[in-house]
């Protein structure tokens, strides 16, 4: 899983880089549902950097060479050990969290609530006294749960523009969108830009929201709209919610001054942007496929994790020695699979323990999992034995 997390790193932190500058620089030539949308790019280069490359049989293998010790061997191990508990324990904490804040708001919001309407006709709408503002929550039943006295604090033109801001929360499935959002910030969660740019995607999904909801709007229900979103800024901190909330004071600022410079966008700008996008997607993509095609090389098989066999007591209470070669595969999450013996000298006497070892080692994945690899043990009593190379080379003493 570590060996995975590494290799997403890159193109991810790059996504939400490219994401991040573009709505900065050019912000005024993007519409805020073009800004929106732009976080689409996140996902598309995560499933990009993880397609299948080939999966046709390659005959060739290589002679790679390698001299590891029994001390290297234990540190890699430990160190890959220790990274993974960390990981663990993070995601684990994180997702625990978020479910039970899930759980708790649900049962909260239910609690005495009431029947209210329907908006055109699928969205209910309930009143609840645990609500200070408008909340849509939910994901595979949406309610809409609203303050009691919203209708006496909001007119009728106010209340039509939030139930339609929450329509469009609705029709877009925001719900969802900011759930697989979560997902992805607690596999990432020790990526610093993972909580920035999840911190930017959710007020660039709000300011669309805006937008959507204002964009035949005359001055009068600007104005008005502005007054109800005033209303409904709270002192909400569930930043890891799935549901669409009107966020805290502080952010409501910078919400109200967005919706008096609103950019229409520059179509020019928004084309010419797509197409570098999609540039940098596609050569992604090639990149990989690349990979896939060309002549494999010592980068793409590359042990992360050894394990060193034991050496058969019988064998070293009668001073045998000798060598073993392997045959195996890599399996899309680095795990070696196909463990055969290929040869072995003596014939039975290291199999066993050589072929157990090697089912614990761990490759960086090579995206072929057809491919088959060859390893060398040297099961050597004394430093004065020799054996010919012929893939890697480990040495397996007595003990």
């Amino acid at each position: 899983m570590i060996d995975w997390l590494i290799e997403q790193l890159w193109p991810l932190s790059l996504a939400i880089v490219c994401v991040l500058l573009c709505s900065k620089l050019l912000h005024s030539f993007l519409s805020a549902k073009f800004q929106y949308t732009l976080w689409l790019l996140v996902p598309l280069v995560l499933i990009l950097n993880n397609l299948p490359i080939s999966n046709s049989l390659s005959l060739e293998t290589e002679l790679h060479h390698y001299v590891v010790s029994v001390k290297a061997q234990s540190k890699s191990l430990d160190i890959y050990g220790f990274v993974s508990m960390i990981w663990l324990l993070g995601f684990s904490l994180m997702a625990f969290l978020v479910i039970y804040e899930h759980i708790s708001i649900g049962k909260k919001f239910n609690k005495n609530k009431q029947f209210s309407h329907k908006i055109n006709s699928h969205l209910p709408v309930y009143y609840s006294d645990s609500v200070n503002s408008p909340v849509l929550f939910g994901l595979l039943k949406q309610r809409l749960f609203i303050p009691r006295d919203f209708h006496a604090s909001y007119d009728t033109e106010q209340a039509k523009l939030i139930y339609q801001h929450e329509w469009v929360h609705y029709t877009r499935q925001d719900n969802w969108s900011n759930a697989f959002a979560i997902a992805l910030l607690l596999i990432f969660w020790f990526n610093p830009l993972c909580w920035i740019g999840y911190s930017q995607y959710r007020k660039q999904q709000e300011v669309a929201c805006d937008a959507a909801v204002l964009a035949h709007a005359n001055r009068t229900q600007r104005i008005a709209y502005c007054r109800a979103l005033i209303a409904c800024a709270s002192d909400n901190h569930n930043s890891l919610s799935s549901y669409s909330y009107y966020m805290e004071k502080s952010t409501m600022k910078q919400r109200l001054n967005t919706i008096q410079k609103m950019p229409k966008g520059n179509v020019i700008v928004n084309v010419l942007l797509s197409l570098v996008l999609f540039a940098g997607l596609t050569s992604v993509a090639f990149a990989k496929y690349g990979e896939g095609t060309k002549e494999y090389s010592k980068e793409e098989a590359q042990p992360i994790v050894r394990i060193e066999p034991v050496y058969p007591k019988q064998a070293a209470d009668q001073g045998i020695e000798g060598s073993i070669v392997l045959g195996f595969t890599v399996t899309n999450n680095g795990e070696t699979d196909n463990v055969t013996v290929i040869s072995a000298e003596p014939q039975g006497v290291f199999d066993k323990e050589a072929k157990k070892a090697l089912r614990k080692w761990r490759y960086k994945p090579t995206g072929n999992t057809n491919k088959q690899y060859l390893v060398q043990l040297d099961f050597a009593l004394t430093e004065e034995y020799k054996s010919k190379d012929l893939l890697e080379r480990i040495k397996v003493t007595s003990h």
